[in-house]
């Protein structure tokens, strides 16, 4: 592809992309949520140090852990080790362990045993009491 028509490739790219951004801020509908933020109902979640493994995926590729860790009181880990990158197997009387090493972690997300070194990634959430839901925020 030559000089030229590199350039005005992407000037053509450039100016679709203005053009359908433009378009979009006379919609009267709502924006879809962002791909950084997911939202989990946690009501079932009722007791101090109960868990689940949610179904979907952070940025890192892995699911979700989510453990209440008090009354409204809600966390949110990578089931990524921290080792390897290997997926962890879901947690069993209260901890997770990496099937490829032998690294543990507690709910809290801290390393109980190594190879691992590091805590479990933990991501920012926001708890809204009134609807029981858990909104999950990524970078």
């Amino acid at each position: 592809m030559s000089e030229t028509s590199r350039r005005d490739f992407v000037r053509q790219a450039a100016s679709a992309l203005v053009a359908g951004t433009l378009a979009g801020c006379g919609r009267a509908h709502a924006a879809p949520a962002p791909a950084n933020i997911l939202s989990f109902d946690v009501g079932a979640l009722t007791a101090d140090g109960q868990s689940r493994v949610e179904p979907e995926h952070g940025p890192d590729g892995a699911p979700i852990l989510v453990v209440r860790e008090a009354a409204n009181d809600f966390r949110a880990f990578s089931m990524q080790c921290t080792h390897e990158g290997c997926p962890l197997n879901p947690p069993a009387a209260g901890k997770l362990t990496c099937p490829c090493h032998g690294s543990q972690f507690d709910l809290a997300g801290n390393v109980l045993k190594g190879p691992a070194a590091y805590p479990l990634g933990q991501y920012h959430t926001r708890y809204d009491e009134k609807e029981k839901r858990l909104t999950v925020v990524f970078g």
